[in-house]
């Protein structure tokens, strides 16, 4: 399987699933209006859920502070680790 295998009913992460899980948890570091919800990740593939808070013509987008009105933008940076961090891993 892709993130790890099923042992006496609970998912073992190989590395590319702790990478997965390292990730996720690693976004509101990133992203000061982001709270992490639920997730769980499958065999194959992963659910999450998340809320971005204070968004609104208040708030102001600076380079080294973040401050996320698009969830597409946020999820960006998330994809391309988790999809070029594998490769390294494999070197």
């Amino acid at each position: 399987m892709l993130f790890g295998h099923i042992e006496n009913g609970e998912l073992i992460f190989n590395r590319f699933g702790q990478l997965i899980f390292n990730q996720w948890n690693n976004i509101p570091e990133h992203f000061r209006n982001v709270r992490l919800d639920e997730f769980i990740i499958m065999p194959n593939h992963i659910h999450g859920v998340l809320f971005i808070t204070d968004v609104g013509a208040k708030h102001f987008r600076r380079k080294r502070d973040p401050d996320l009105k698009e969830l597409s933008k946020m999820l960006r940076p998330y994809g391309w680790n988790t999809a070029q961090k594998p490769g390294h891993c494999l070197q």
